[in-house]
């Protein structure tokens, strides 16, 4: 996915870019997978206690009454909790501990099964708010270089020339460091490296 923002497409605006584009807040995107997470929670849980019966509709369900379904429901919640408090914070803060809950899935005991199934998902869920993250960080730098732009009459040569637009500068939720930019051609390329990390230039293939 690449979200390279060049100033052709932004050169078409007709109007400055809105003081409310810049105060765009990551924290925003991570509390609306935070919520996510507690919702995939409950569903979770009526998941591991349903006891299916081909003879009822799927909107209606009994509990199960075994113990291994509460064990499962307990320790899936566990897990979700460590999970969704994660997202409190930045990717790349945190990847290592995402992996590390990963490689636990290994030891989960037997009745855990759906929690087993479901923990993989979580550090994609992470990497799409990270991805949410950069979109809404690019469109605020994009958005700056605009009022730049139209204050003097130029792009600014770097992203550092923004930070009194923008007051705190967006970090890479991947790298946690500057977004990339450069000019190119009459207007610029706002990047970031990715899932991967691996900086290709602003590739439309692989950076974002």
């Amino acid at each position: 996915v690449n979200l390279g923002i060049a100033s052709e497409g932004l050169a078409d605006m007709q109007e400055s870019p809105s003081v409310d584009t810049l105060r765009l807040d990551p924290i925003r995107i991570r509390s609306g997978y935070r919520k996510a997470v507690q919702m995939e929670t409950l569903l979770g849980l009526c998941e591991i206690l349903r006891a299916p019966d081909p003879e009822e509709p799927l909107e209606s369900f009994r509990w199960r009454s075994d113990g291994l379904a509460a064990l499962d429901g307990a320790q899936f919640v566990e897990i979700m909790a460590a999970y969704g408090a994660l997202l409190d914070r930045s990717l790349h803060e945190v990847r290592g501990e995402y992996e590390l809950l990963n490689r636990k899935r290994e030891d989960l005991p037997a009745h855990a099964s759906f929690s087993s199934n479901f923990m993989p998902a979580m550090l994609r869920m992470a990497e799409a708010c990270a991805d949410g993250e950069v979109r809404m960080a690019t469109m605020r730098i994009a958005a700056a270089a605009r009022f730049h732009r139209d204050r003097t009459g130029g792009y600014p040569a770097s992203v550092e020339e923004v930070r009194a637009i923008l007051g705190e500068m967006p970090v890479d939720p991947f790298t946690g460091q500057p977004y990339r930019y450069r000019l190119e051609g009459n207007g610029f390329v706002i990047w970031s490296p990715g899932r991967d990390g691996e900086d290709q230039n602003g590739s439309e293939e692989t950076d974002v």
